[in-house]
């Protein structure tokens, strides 16, 4: 019913004379100090009383309002509005527990100013059209005869302008500069949700209260009159449309024990905690047949059989435990409800489902064979979410899986193990598989897997597949370090298996932060990578240890890339055997741990070189390593194997050690022209006669040649290029020699490892123009 004004002590209003903003408020109805209360059949679906001293119940002060110490007390929030700008507020973040709304929803507060306060009140919301924002909100002018002290109650009845759920509510107490430094206190904060005015809804009164005290535990028979609707009726009620009844369980909860031949309802919804429904089948055979619990407790547990006409939904902001075998399920779930307990392996009948943002929780390992598609923002795999006995266990999905998320994050949020054995497909809008949460393994089965957009990391979660093919699409990248990762995400082998996908980590936003590492369990099994390693950002990290790649596990894994892994932070063998392929699969400027039990294997042929080596633990001296089989002058069989070597510690000296039996720094060693210090520079063998520079074409003006370039020159060797037009008289790039000619040298950037220096003259002409570079070691 609506209110009515009262001349005494109440005022009624429309807010549509208070404020314009984006949408109508013409039925919108606001009582100060209503006289009727509020009908005992509407639902309290939320309130904050602050009974507790010191405990603001997840309230913040927020703008230029201030809490008194320790409040509340005595039941009552306080504080004090500061002298300085506007919008002083308390806001609340209902987060997970979304607050259910209906048509006529009611917030109701009591609240007491100073009596020379008059500054007006707002309320803004956050609902499925938005969040906090002037279209979402109320403003309340109090009249005059509440500026003298006392507390007063206001009531705001709605008229369909709340669109679904609250997500968060703002309560600015005081929203205008004319309460500086006033004190404003708050006793009760509530939100009602009215009955439905369809008539063929039936409320639940096992103890035929005629509406007064609903809700508890009987019998759901077609002979008693344990249903109410303005007057105790049956269920089904004569009265209504047949397949038109709807069943409401509100006030207390209890359990509902449906008989053995079952009943029938074209809708069933849940106001209050603690309901279980037993006992025989219940069909719901509405024109969009839905189970909604509109609580933001998550206990609402349904033992009985489930029957549907046609796809069946299960909606609202609380939660469902389905614990029957629903084999006579066989039609879609909408699965849209924020928690969805799964308590026997056939709780979600036989048709395909559809999972929106919501938790799923387990009673103990499950085993599912629906088909599903993941629609929403989030799925979580809980661990302990719901209580009811749901505390522990892992589910495993037979059926297909789509990735048809519409919204971020779009992550599987895991907190116990998923293995997804159909086939994976989709791709998240374009955002791919992404991984949250806290822990768990996420086991991707099916050699047919199509998913594409990439795989992330953000948690220090598992992905365990037995194939390259059950990563999905060939051009899926592995992010170890997606933006937001602060935990080591991990990819282990399930069966020998080859890959040439390309790998990312090193996350640049956690330079001085948490240092994210990619890491491969091999498992005992082995596997050769082809794709490279790269860094997640070019910026060099500003953490010298930052990310970095390790493998796990028992077996070997073998780095061959096509080019050369450039990613930075420690290479780190825990375990097994890591090979070393090509003399670029690790970076040169890196560190390589080998811990004890743990092997580095270089073939024949191959020279790594990092800058640092640390044994078990402990740095090793700057040298060239290997097993007793190759010519490195550390040998040692414990950490080593092939006949390759590793040249610790990237100066000219190691370099120098590891290219034997090349000598010194000005020596030509092979007399191809080339020094070996510019050897080192180009990147050749001081051993081998090489081109050195070449592609040389000249104009009247100008000369041009190309060069290779070593992408790894040691640390202590640096060059540069100088000119000359006599070949005495050499001259760094734009000085001038003495007769006047100036010589401009522009290197390009390295393209394939190559560059080309152009060199030009101006000033003074000269008959010859000459280039070349010299390599320094100090």
């Amino acid at each position: 019913m609506k209110p009515t004004k009262s001349y005494r002590s109440a005022f009624l209003f429309t807010a549509a004379s208070l404020f314009s903003w984006g949408i109508s408020y013409s039925q919108l109805i606001i009582e100060v100090d209503p006289t009727t209360p509020i009908p005992s059949t509407h639902n309290q679906v939320f309130n904050t009383e602050w009974n507790t001293d010191d405990n603001k119940e997840s309230w913040t002060a927020n703008n230029q309002f201030t809490f008194a110490a320790g409040t509340p007390t005595g039941g009552v929030l306080t504080g004090t509005v500061t002298p300085t700008g506007n919008d002083p507020n308390i806001s609340l973040n209902f987060g997970a527990n979304l607050v259910p709304t209906s048509p006529n929803t009611i917030i109701e507060f009591r609240i007491q100013k100073q009596t020379t306060d008059n500054s007006r009140i707002d309320i803004f919301w956050a609902d499925n059209n938005g969040g906090i924002n002037a279209a979402r909100m109320v403003t309340i002018n109090p009249p005059s005869t509440t500026t003298d002290g006392a507390f007063h109650t206001y009531r705001i009845t709605f008229d369909g302008q709340i669109a679904g759920p609250l997500s968060m509510i703002r309560f600015d107490i005081a929203s205008d500069v004319t309460a500086n430094g006033k004190t404003v206190s708050v006793d009760y904060f509530r939100i009602y949700t009215q009955p439905s005015t369809n008539p063929n809804l039936r409320s639940w009164d096992p103890n035929a209260t005629g509406g007064t005290a609903l809700g508890g535990s009987g019998t759901w028979d077609t002979s008693s009159n344990f249903w109410f609707n303005g007057a105790q009726t049956f269920w089904p009620d004569p009265t209504a449309s047949t397949g038109m009844q709807e069943a409401d369980f509100a006030g207390a909860g209890g359990t509902v024990d449906i008989i053995p031949t079952g009943v029938t309802a074209s809708n069933v919804e849940f106001f209050a905690n603690g309901y279980t429904l037993t006992g025989g089948p219940l069909t719901i055979d509405g024109s969009s047949p839905t189970i909604r619990t509109l609580i933001n407790v998550n206990n609402t547990v349904i033992e009985s059989q489930l029957i549907a006409s046609s796809s069946l939904s299960l909606a609202g902001t609380g939660g469902i435990v389905l614990r029957a075998d629903n084999t006579l399920l066989t039609v879609p779930i909408n699965a849209s409800i924020n928690r969805l307990g799964i308590a026997h392996d056939g709780a979600l009948g036989s048709g395909a489902v559809s999972l929106q943002n919501f938790v799923i929780a387990l009673d103990g390992n499950r085993t599912i064979a629906n088909d599903v598609a993941f629609t929403s923002a989030r799925l979580i795999i809980e661990n302990n979410a719901m209580g009811t006995g749901l505390v522990v266990g892992d589910l495993t999905m037979n059926g297909n899986f789509a990735l048809s998320s519409s919204s971020a994050p779009s992550d599987f949020f895991l907190r116990k193990n998923l293995t997804i054995n159909g086939i994976v497909s989709g791709n998240n809008g374009g955002r791919g598989m992404i991984f949250g949460g806290d822990s768990g393994i996420l086991t991707l089965s099916n050699s047919s897997n199509s998913f594409t957009g990439n795989i992330f990391w953000q948690a220090p979660i598992v992905l365990a597949v037995a194939s390259d093919e059950a990563l999905g699409g060939s051009a899926n990248t592995l992010n170890f370090s997606a933006a937001g990762a602060t935990a080591n995400g991990t990819l282990r082998l399930l069966a020998d298996f080859d890959s040439n996908r390309n790998i990312l980590i090193n996350n640049q936003q956690l330079a001085t932060a948490n240092l994210v590492t990619g890491q491969i369990d091999t498992n005992g099994f082995n596997s050769t990578w082809t794709g490279k390693i790269s860094p997640t950002s070019t910026t060099p990290p500003t953490v010298a240890a930052q990310g970095g790649f390790t493998k796990l596990g028992l077996g070997r894994l073998t780095l061959s890339p096509s080019s050369p892994n450039t990613y930075t932070g420690p290479t780190t063998v825990n375990a097994g055997v890591l090979e070393l392929n090509g003399g670029s699969a690790i970076p040169d400027k890196g560190r390589l741990n080998i811990a004890t039990g743990a092997m580095v294997s270089v073939p024949t042929g191959i020279n790594e070189v990092v800058d640092t080596l640390y044994l078990n633990g402990v740095q090793q001296s700057p040298g060239v390593y290997g097993s007793t089989t190759s010519p490195a002058t550390n040998q040692n069989d414990t950490y080593f194997e092939g006949g390759g070597t590793l040249t610790v510690g990237s100066t000219f000296a190691t370099w120098l050690a590891a290219n034997a039996p090349a000598t010194g720094f000005n020596t030509d060693s092979d007399d191809d022209g080339v020094p070996n210090g510019v050897e080192n520079v180009l990147g050749t063998s001081p051993n081998t006669s090489s081109a050195g520079l070449t592609q040389v074409s000249a104009t009247a003006n100008s000369v041009t040649f190309q060069h290779t370039l070593n992408p790894t020159i040691a640390s202590d060797v640096s060059f540069s290029y100088e000119w000359s037009s006599d070949l005495v008289e050499w001259r760094a790039s734009e000085v001038s020699n003495a007769a006047g000619t100036i010589g401009t040298i522009v290197p390009s950037p390295p393209a394939s490892g190559v560059v080309s220096v152009t060199t030009t003259q101006t000033g003074t002409a000269a008959n010859k123009l000459f280039t070349r570079i010299r390599a320094n070691n100090p």
